[in-house]
């Protein structure tokens, strides 16, 4: 079978995926997000210095919204606002075919509140993601792709770092995004945690411990007031006690991503053994990481785009990510 000649069943699953169109809340989830993240950042002091973050998180929400099975076009997803956000934010839809987000929209989302009502105000930073998740299911939607529901902080004295669960739109994209925040983003002794039991779950996982001035505690972003227990795989990679016994996708949890911001930052943490603690075995050679992910990148992506017609198909490569000009 030849790529122009594409099989019945890849035909099928195309017609499928197009079918769910306007039964999906891909579209309607990703316009109230970046919404909400122009209106924050235009009641920001130079809110223009901002822009590279609206930057990223369009050409994330683009992106995503490429691989979904139901391939949205950036006219899918902005409808009649789709031709003043392009010549506002054009990079985005220039290279959302072509290069990978770091991060996913929820993840940008949350940085600019933090800039928004600063790092160590806790309580406003909470209150503000649960207002606007209150918000978004007022609007009636029921499902909640590109939208985190649980938050997580992690602090170390005055500090706070914080981190939402990944939501991508689809676990296979789940999947890209953690080979990509392996290799790109998280934290090396975050990333070799995880790469530890992910994406087989075949290995022993390589368990990470924080010191014992460090809180680390997850929160249900609906209602701020109600701790989420860490997981089982929370309790695995970073020693987090009183676990559930579900076992969550490796990366999954907001753990990861406040853990990872705390260790990026909090440098001066890592005094006496903490570093020598820190691992309870030895760390993977960056090398190693990288080949692993992008093995498994490229499978996955490989997976996805095989299912489409040819003109559908795009060629990623977990080396080219997407990064604004200044």
């Amino acid at each position: 079978m030849t790529e122009t000649d594409p099989t019945a069943l890849s035909r099928e699953l195309e017609k499928r995926a197009i079918s769910q169109l306007d039964k999906d809340t891909f579209p309607k989830n990703a316009r109230f997000l970046f919404f909400e993240a122009v209106d924050l950042t235009t009641k920001l002091d130079h809110h223009d210095q901002l822009k590279n973050l609206l930057d990223e998180m369009l050409h994330s929400i683009l992106f995503l919204g490429n691989i979904h099975a139901a391939k949205y076009n950036p006219e899918d997803i902005f409808e009649k606002t789709h031709d003043p956000i392009m010549r506002r934010f054009p990079e985005p839809f220039q290279y959302y075919q072509t290069h990978v987000p770091l991060r996913t929209p929820f993840s940008y989302f949350l940085e600019l509140v933090v800039k928004f009502y600063g790092q160590n105000n806790e309580e406003t930073v909470k209150d503000k993601l649960s207002r606007t998740l209150k918000k978004y299911k007022e609007s009636a939607a029921k499902n909640t792709p590109l939208i985190s529901t649980v938050m997580c902080i992690c602090a170390s004295g005055e500090s706070r770092h914080y981190g939402v669960s990944l939501s991508c739109g689809s676990d296979k994209a789940k999947n890209i995004m953690t080979a990509v925040s392996c290799e790109h983003v998280w934290h090396p002794k975050v990333s070799s945690a995880v790469m530890s039991v992910f994406p087989d779950d075949a290995g022993e996982p390589r368990s990470i411990k924080l010191p014992d001035t460090v809180r680390c505690r997850a929160y249900a972003i609906a209602d701020t007031r109600q701790l989420k227990p860490p997981c089982k795989r929370c309790n695995q990679l970073y020693s987090l006690p009183d676990p559930t016994d579900h076992l969550n996708t490796p990366g999954n949890c907001a753990e990861t991503e406040a853990i990872s911001n705390f260790i990026k930052t909090e440098k001066h943490a890592c005094y006496g053994n903490f570093k020598k603690r820190l691992f309870k075995r030895r760390q993977e050679k960056r090398a190693e990481i990288g080949q692993r992910m992008s093995d498994y990148f490229d499978k996955e992506m490989n997976e996805l785009m095989d299912k489409r017609l040819a003109k559908n198909r795009n060629k990623y490569r977990i080396s080219r990510f997407y990064h604004p000009k200044k």
